[in-house]
């Protein structure tokens, strides 16, 4: 079985290189190299990204081969990098090949819906209009993606649903349910998970162990508490079952959250929102700023829990990761969709209602048909 993936050039040449030099993948690429623990003997991974930089720039197609060493197993691989983007495979030794960086989704049909938004409006924090009519569903075992440019309300839009915004107006429902006024807590309390996309300022307390952060949603409920009392060693527990749950790796359950690099920080926010066991779990940036291994890991993990039911809205500025992930696909420009697609659509008719393309085309036709 043969697998592709396209994906940028600057992350793919990082990898290929690593694996060049014959050096661990999970290592190289697993980990923060601002932190000074990885990278290939003395090059760390933001040199090599510049000398790989270097090395092909110009050419029109350049092909690496190595090997990939990744928790005793040694796999060879093939990569070749084009003017658009990456092609890499990795091949066992028994001659299955499988992606670096993409994940193979399979077609699930959808259950009920979980998430449902209708006529959404929200300010921003100047008090101007950021997202304007809003309505879609999102399904049990589907993942909708928003794609768009950046400051075009996608922000306000996340914090609306998950309550860290009161909307002007507009119903938002989860399992049924209106949570209109109801706050942050008993949001979260109804079946929402947040994959924050920014993990330093909402996703996790940096001063916190991984065992606080864990439970820093459900420290009032057992077995975190009880009778007013919290239970340190509950949380130490827990922390530690999810660490290995998830191969967050660096630390334990009394590691500052601070210590770990950014991959390891987000598998921590994504163990406690997938552990609460959510109806509804909303990624926002989900791999912003994060290395290969960590984003092959959060993509598989996504896949997995759209597999086991749970509805996803996955908000993101990466197209690539909307159109590989995503069952169905709204386009957002100026606070409104003023698009939807399934998984074939192309990049090209994306990125064109992304700029508001395909709403100028409407506007211009409307006009003439009054003239």
């Amino acid at each position: 079985m043969t697998r592709r993936v396209r994906t940028r050039r600057s992350a793919a040449l990082t990898a290929a290189i690593c694996v060049g030099l014959s050096a661990s993948l999970t290592a190289c690429g697993g980990e923060d190299p601002d932190k000074g623990t990885n990278g290939v003997q003395d090059l760390p991974a933001k040199k090599i990204e510049q000398k790989a930089r270097a090395a092909v720039e110009g050419a029109d197609s350049v092909r690496l081969s190595g090997t990939v060493m990744t928790k005793g197993h040694t796999y060879r691989l093939e990569m070749r990098l084009k003017d658009s983007g990456a092609i890499g495979e990795v091949a066992t030794k028994g001659g299955e090949t499988f992606s670096l960086l993409r994940v193979e989704k399979e077609g699930r049909a959808p259950g009920e819906p979980l998430l449902e938004v209708r006529d959404l409006h929200a300010a921003d924090d100047r008090g101007l209009p950021a997202v304007r009519g809003v309505s879609f569903d999102v399904r049990a075992g589907e993942i909708v993606g928003i794609a768009g440019v950046d400051a075009n309300g996608q922000s306000e839009l996340i914090e609306a649903i998950t309550g860290l915004r009161a909307p002007a107006q507009g119903i938002v429902r989860v399992g049924g349910r209106d949570l209109e006024g109801i706050g942050v807590r008993r949001t979260l309390d109804a079946g929402v998970g947040h994959i924050a996309e920014d993990r330093h300022r909402r996703g996790l307390v940096l001063e916190f162990t991984l065992a606080e952060n864990v439970g820093l949603h459900d420290y009032l409920h057992p077995p975190y508490s009880h009778r007013g009392w919290l239970s340190p060693q509950a949380f130490v527990d827990r922390a530690g079952e999810l660490i290995e749950e998830f191969d967050v790796r660096g630390g334990g359950p009394l590691t500052l959250a601070s210590a770990l690099s950014g991959g390891n920080q987000q598998k921590v926010v994504v163990a406690r929102e997938v552990a609460r066991d959510p109806l509804v779990l909303v990624a926002a940036q989900p791999t912003r700023g994060l290395d290969v291994g960590a984003i092959e890991y959060l993509h598989r993990r996504l896949l997995k829990e759209r597999d086991d039911g749970r509805a996803i809205l996955l908000v993101s500025l990466e197209l690539d990761e909307v159109m590989s992930l995503s069952d169905r696909i709204l386009v957002m420009y100026e606070g409104e969709i003023v698009a939807e697609h399934g998984p074939d659509v192309t990049e090209q008719e994306i990125g064109l209602e992304m700029l508001g393309g395909k709403r100028e085309q409407a506007a211009n036709v409307q006009t003439e048909a009054a003239e």
